[in-house]
């Protein structure tokens, strides 16, 4: 056997190692248990063209909206929300009235990012102890606890383990980020790029500059 079909033979035997670090992601983390580490002064808009303003942020645990009134903080009804303007930063709301990062818009489309806490890894890193402290929001007519442990701080200072999700928003409507549920929205003129961008295998549905290439194809 020559050098050069060694050479091949290793390359082969590496590469499904080298595709699996490409789909894989680090972990993320977030220093609070809220998209930013202080409520803003946000534009929450309804439909009709109707909106108000409210000091708000976004719970990470289930990516709620929330808002603060007489100094409590309080979960949304969002309804009748579409979506938050932090300033330069977009919230739109996608399935389960959960709120979603806007981080790419072409022709009226856009591409969502659900960050939320990974509570199955949050657990395993306090050890089952997910009540030790938890934040308290009153809802509208009900009360809501929100188990988040606030007084370990250890685990404050590594952050809170987050994981993401995707969306499209197209001409208004959410659809999953994956190929079954985008492949019914791509443009016929399009169908054919977006079958050999399936084929890709640098391409992935966790990337998001990959994701942002699909808004090229959507009508």
């Amino acid at each position: 056997m020559t050098l050069r079909h060694l050479t091949l033979i290793s390359l082969l035997l590496l590469l499904p190692h080298t595709l699996l670090a490409q789909q894989s992601k680090k972990q993320e983390r977030s220093a609070t248990p809220f998209a930013n580490a202080e409520f803003k002064r946000a534009k929450i808009l309804q439909p009709f063209g109707k909106f108000v303003w409210a000091d708000a942020n976004i719970l990470l645990k289930d990516a709620s909206l929330c808002f603060i009134e007489n100094d409590t903080i309080k979960k949304a009804f969002v309804d009748k929300v579409i979506a938050v303007q932090f300033d330069s930063a977009t919230y739109r709301k996608v399935e389960g009235g959960q709120m979603g990062l806007v981080i790419a818009e072409k022709n009226y489309n856009s591409l969502i990012r659900l960050r939320t806490i990974d509570m199955k890894q949050y657990t395993e890193e306090t050890n089952g102890t997910q009540n030790a402290g938890y934040l308290e929001f009153d809802g509208i007519g009900r009360m809501q606890n929100e188990f988040i442990d606030l007084h370990n701080e250890a685990f404050l200072e590594k952050g809170f383990p987050v994981k993401d999700k995707y969306y499209f928003i197209v001409k208004g409507k959410c659809v999953v980020a994956n190929e079954s549920h985008i492949e019914r929205e791509i443009s016929k003129k399009h169908m054919d790029e977006f079958k050999k961008l399936m084929r890709d295998q640098w391409w992935s549905w966790r990337d998001e500059e990959s994701l942002k290439m699909l808004l090229e194809f959507l009508p």
